[in-house]
């Protein structure tokens, strides 16, 4: 299979000439985002219950978060600590988010749910 060419250049070297661009262009961002607590990290990716709780008025985002608090409760006496972890975060980022400075181009582009 014959590699499609621009401008005399293998369409897969152009690419990878790109992405080591784009990289180089990133790392000062990337270090910076690097250095941010986990949490802080993972909330610019939030599920969209939380998107939805942080469009709320302030007493209704309160008792969003507090509802994903008493929810991490119940699952750190079960003792299920990662799943109670993740819910603490989900309270936290109801508040104290990172948003993304170039937000994705589509409803799925880097999106978790």
């Amino acid at each position: 299979m014959m590699d499609t060419k621009i401008d005399g250049m293998p369409f897969g070297e152009l690419m990878n000439q790109a992405v080591k661009l784009k990289t180089h262009q990133a790392k000062p961002d990337r270090c910076k985002f690097d250095k941010y607590p986990k949490f802080y990290q993972n909330s610019m990716f939030a599920r969209d219950e939380i998107l939805a709780a942080r469009a709320m008025p302030y007493t209704e985002r309160i008792a969003a978060a507090l509802e994903f608090k008493r929810e991490a409760n119940e699952f750190y006496t079960q003792g299920r600590l990662l799943d109670a972890s993740l819910k603490y975060e989900y309270a936290l980022s109801v508040f104290k988010h990172l948003t993304h400075p170039n937000p994705p181009l589509g409803p799925f582009i880097g999106r978790f749910s």
